[in-house]
């Protein structure tokens, strides 16, 4: 997984697809990324592919890609996501809603990107330009309630780095835009609400965020971004009880889909040891500090698993003494 919250973002953002030509499509497309099945996921687009719009089908491929790299932590598909964000640019129609939309979502995915790999030029120059389209998107079309949700994801975080950015501002409040967005249809409610439980998660409004999270798993109970959202908010209370039930859930995902995605093996062995601690388990604990142990023994160049490791060694010291 990418950083915490870039990765949940970033997966929230682009679920809220809405075309009034492709609904059933749309629903679909939603459903198999939500329940991560991405070669199902890539098979069904090349059905729709001479159907679509061009901007559309080259956005849902974006999408696809972006998906893919942030869950898998893995930049091997980075030519295939600007390939295609690129074609969006190209083809789109400004003065067009939907497609304002659009090339403000990939923008918006470069954002995130840049974030993670920590070019915060490249990152203001994104942003920027996610929200311009945003805007215009609006302008044209006050219903148009998926850029509500991006505009309010990029006021937010102005807002909260304004010390940071003395040349710009806004005095839009974040989360009133995408709690709009999530009360306002069908397509943007699941992705604004998982938007909201982060920044809950930020603002410390924690019973918000559960119950936020809770509601999502009811309908996608093995997603791991959402999982991962749930596991950070509890662990940062420090109800590790809670928080143990949630990281067995995705230890089975991780370990059964993702078995050399290290990062990921990494964050849930971790965090098993520490939840195992704090319960007086030690012996599971020793158990899964010696498990993130052989994930490091895999991949030691990689800093974000080095950095697992590290954390590890030092809470086996508490028990080990």
């Amino acid at each position: 997984m990418k950083k915490f919250l870039s990765t949940l973002l970033f997966l929230s953002f682009f679920l809220s697809i809405f075309s009034h030509d492709f609904k059933d499509d749309i629903k679909k497309f939603v459903d198999l990324l939500y329940t991560q099945q991405y070669e199902k996921t890539e098979i069904f687009l090349d059905s729709i592919s001479k159907e679509c719009k061009p901007v559309l089908y080259y956005f849902l491929k974006t999408t696809f890609y972006s998906t893919y790299m942030s869950d898998f932590e893995t930049d091997t598909l980075l030519d295939s996501f600007l390939f295609y964000s690129d074609l969006v640019k190209k083809v789109a129609d400004i003065h067009n809603s939907f497609d304002n939309f659009y090339i403000g979502g990939i923008y918006l995915y470069r954002t995130y990107f840049h974030i993670d790999k920590g070019d915060y030029g490249k990152v203001i120059v994104n942003g920027f330009n996610a929200l311009k389209y945003f805007n215009r998107s609006i302008e044209i079309d006050k219903k148009m309630y998926d850029s509500y949700l991006g505009k309010g994801v990029l006021s937010y975080f102005i807002n909260k780095f304004k010390e940071k950015l003395p040349f710009v501002g806004t005095n839009k409040d974040g989360i009133k835009l995408i709690k709009f967005a999530a009360d306002s249809g069908m397509f943007v409610k699941i992705p604004a609400y998982n938007v909201l439980s982060i920044l809950y998660q930020m603002e410390k409004r924690y019973k918000n965020a559960e119950s936020i999270c809770e509601k999502l798993e009811e309908l996608y109970p093995e997603n791991r971004m959402i999982l991962f959202t749930h596991i950070k908010i509890l662990l940062e209370q420090e109800k590790y009880f809670e928080s143990n039930i949630l990281l067995l859930r995705l230890k089975e995902s991780v370990e059964t889909e993702q078995p050399k995605t290290y990062v990921n093996l990494s964050f849930v062995y971790y965090n098993l040891a520490l939840a195992n601690y704090n319960l007086k388990e030690y012996k599971d604990a020793r158990f899964y500090i010696d498990m993130l142990n052989k994930v490091y023994s895999k991949d030691l160049k990689n800093k974000k698993v080095k950095e697992f490791y590290r954390k590890g060694v030092e809470l086996r010291k508490k028990f080990d003494g």
